[in-house]
């Protein structure tokens, strides 16, 4: 179910507004359960809550890598910065977003490497 928007990397809630969704639609698509999805997602949205690895990578898939893990690990460490917080190994440890943009970019590099061989 994802949706086209032709643009770099963004934040989740540009892509989302841009793609034009609301919260429920998205946290339907990706299977937030609970009792409001919407809320849940906009807090990852804002940053107040660490997403999960699991949930930011089927994020970037829904928007077809619009949305990154990096870009989700950015929009946190932003919100922590902003409300006097720092983003630390154990933020890390909790949503796994920052490793993983570490490890797409690590890929990355590597793939960069061998086209160039």
């Amino acid at each position: 179910m994802a949706t086209s928007v032709a643009m770099s990397t963004v934040d989740l809630s540009t892509w989302r507004i841009t793609a034009g969704k609301n919260l429920r639609e998205i946290a339907e698509a990706l299977g937030i359960g609970g009792a409001n999805p919407g809320r849940t997602l906009q807090r990852y949205e804002n940053g107040s809550r660490a997403c999960p690895l699991d949930l930011a990578v089927a994020i970037q898939t829904l928007t077809e890598g619009a949305v990154t893990p990096g870009s989700m690990a950015a929009t946190r460490a932003a919100y922590l910065r902003d409300h006097g917080q720092a983003f630390t190994s154990s933020d890390d440890g909790k949503n796994g977003a920052e490793a993983a943009s570490r490890h797409v970019n690590d890929e990355a590099a590597g793939s960069h490497a061998e086209t160039a061989r």
